[in-house]
């Protein structure tokens, strides 16, 4: 598993947090107190369950915002994945009926146009 993958615990969030915020807020936790190992040992369970949620805003105003963001871009990537893949699959038949000579680029169009009316527009923009 690799650190963008991994979470964190969050005592009174089980969801828990991607490792990288977790680390953030040890950073800043050092600063305050001082370092705490097993803040930071997950794989030997001494961890004490991460942060609460209250230390966590102690140390990272707006993490819940930001989270979120976190994870409405992980979607869409999964989205985008899903549209390469169907984009894929469109072409590879597009090139099998070109190669038995019924090329059919009409129906080759809507299966774009199906993958991309399927996918929601990210907030903020628009579709051109």
């Amino acid at each position: 598993m690799t650190d963008k993958e991994k979470r964190a615990p969050v005592q009174g969030f089980s969801a828990g947090i991607p490792w990288e915020m977790h680390l953030r807020a040890y950073d800043a936790y050092c600063k305050e107190y001082s370092p705490q190992p097993a803040l930071i040992d997950l794989e030997g369970r001494n961890c004490r369950g991460g942060f609460g949620v209250n230390e966590l805003d102690r140390y990272i105003p707006g993490w819940r915002e930001e989270l979120s963001r976190t994870n409405e871009l992980e979607g869409l990537c999964r989205m985008q994945g899903n549209e390469i893949r169907l984009l894929r699959i469109a072409i590879v038949r597009y090139g099998d009926h070109s190669r038995m000579g019924t090329v059919e680029p009409m129906e080759l169009q809507q299966v774009i146009d199906d993958a991309f009316e399927k996918t929601p527009t990210p907030k903020g923009q628009h579709n051109v």
